[in-house]
């Protein structure tokens, strides 16, 4: 597999609407000014298969995707060549939360799984991600991709560099000062609203 060291590495997206909003007898006059999360997670298997990584596991929180998206998701993977080993939920709504994420650590060693996707920004994700770096997931032969950048979180730690195979993705980049962005936005505030 090939890899290298993605411990300073941070993979830029800007994007987090729900998919529920799509709704539209709830939301009829709903528009979308940023992708939706599934537009961006189509990008980030993008480049898993620029990696050509296509055996991976999806570990995701039910609030952060949703039932709908997750059914998307599932077809924007099979339409990208990927083989989805599982797809582990963190918490499921009614059930007991499990903080040694055994059925985690379980399906990864079943399966043999070196690429994980991470579908969580809330605190589960960070507690998962330390617990298995205890267990010693976190290696050459790993790869942990997530959908928030934890950079100030993980340099709290006490080894931060052991986190090797962590790819994060920024969700809260500033456009300002890259042109096309900048030409975009003043036409977009110069637009008359009464029309």
């Amino acid at each position: 597999m090939p890899r290298r060291n993605n411990s300073q590495a941070n993979v830029h997206f800007t994007f987090l609407v729900s998919p529920t909003l799509t709704d539209s007898v709830t939301y009829p006059y709903f528009f979308r000014t940023i992708p939706s999360t599934l537009i961006v997670l189509s990008s980030l298997l993008e480049v898993i298969v620029a990696q050509q990584w296509y055996r991976i596991t999806i570990i995701y929180e039910v609030e952060t995707l949703g039932y709908l998206g997750l059914n998307r998701l599932r077809e924007i993977v099979d339409s990208k060549g990927i083989y989805v080993l599982d797809y582990i939920p963190l918490a499921t709504p009614g059930e007991k939360f499990d903080p040694d994420f055994s059925e985690v650590e379980r399906t990864i060693k079943a399966s043999d799984s070196r690429i994980q996707v991470v579908l969580s920004t809330g605190p589960e994700q960070r507690l998962l991600l330390r617990r298995m770096k205890n267990l010693g997931y976190f290696d050459n032969h790993h790869v942990w991709l997530t959908l928030n950048d934890l950079q100030e979180e993980l340099v709290q730690e006490p080894d931060p560099d052991s986190y090797d195979g962590l790819i994060m993705i920024n969700n809260n980049v500033n456009m300002d000062g890259y042109g096309p962005y900048d030409i975009f936005k003043k036409e977009w505030m110069a637009l008359n609203t009464t029309e």
